[in-house]
């Protein structure tokens, strides 16, 4: 059967993978076909044969032939999510919303990056009736939303003053990330930065356009998301992880967000195999 409209195609996808650390990607010759990449721990990334080096929470677009040399360092784990993805409108995508590729990004606000990519993920596993049209407004939708959070990132950027406050609130933000089984409270949020709860709260805001509550439970529940995926853990067990004291509260709160309880999710992506 022919392709409709389009050959978009996702090949691949990750959410969350975390190597060991010395991790490394050396591609000379590209992967061949389009790639996205956010990095969710701090990188070393070789651009136009420079090394750099970047907080976490960044992202790139690679070209089928650009050169792909990244990592982590030797102590500690690279964590990123990914997809790649070819065919004649790949080109056409990136032009029209006017991302850049081979170059490092960061996006004012990520919070779509995951749910899309689990998206991806759920359609080229399922391959329901129109799974091929679905992607293909996924992949359009992904770029659209990455193109109005790099323009407002832009802005933000002309600003110089608070930048060195706003690097404190990107580390404060992939601890966050890592720890977020951990019972935070804004004021434990807050004292690591050193500011009061009430400022901490606003500047919170003004950096990620969303709450700190909010975002932390966003983490929580995309870990949930990964842990249902990939392991075998009763769902007790991932509410706890995750940090969730109640397991009812958690299973409510990842229906409404999702649109599915947590035992649904993991039989619609293929959960509860070996962790």
């Amino acid at each position: 059967m022919s392709h409709t409209n389009s050959d978009l195609e996702v090949v691949n996808v990750g959410i969350r993978w975390y190597h060991p650390p010395g991790f490394c990607v050396n591609r000379p010759a590209g992967s061949g076909d389009f790639a996205f990449m956010q990095w969710l721990t701090p990188i070393t990334i070789r651009i136009d044969g420079v090394v750099h080096s970047h907080a976490a929470n960044g992202c790139i677009v690679f070209r089928p032939a650009d050169p792909q040399w990244f990592g982590g360092d030797q102590f500690t784990p690279f964590g990123n999510s990914w997809f790649h993805f070819r065919g004649v409108e790949a080109e056409a995508i990136l032009h029209e919303c006017g991302i850049p590729t081979n170059r490092v990004m960061y996006l004012r606000d990520d919070r779509f990056v995951e749910p899309l990519l689990s998206h991806f993920q759920r359609e080229n596993m399922n391959r329901s009736v129109l799974w091929r049209m679905m992607t293909r407004s996924y992949v359009w939708r992904f770029f659209i939303e990455t193109a109005r959070a790099l323009r407002k990132d832009s802005l933000r950027l002309g600003m110089t003053r608070g930048m060195g406050r706003r690097q404190d609130f990107e580390l404060l933000r992939e601890r966050m990330r890592a720890e977020c089984g951990r019972a935070w409270t804004v004021s434990d949020m807050a004292e690591a930065v050193h500011l009061s709860s009430s400022r901490f709260t606003r500047l919170y805001r003004q950096f990620f356009e969303c709450n700190p509550v909010d975002d932390l439970i966003g983490m929580r529940v995309g870990l949930a998301e990964y842990y249902l995926r990939m392991s075998d853990m009763p769902v007790g067990e991932i509410a706890q992880a995750c940090g969730f004291a109640d397991t009812h509260y958690f299973s409510r709160l990842f229906k409404k967000r999702l649109g599915e309880s947590p035992a649904s999710y993991r039989l619609l992506n293929g959960g509860g195999g070996e962790a």
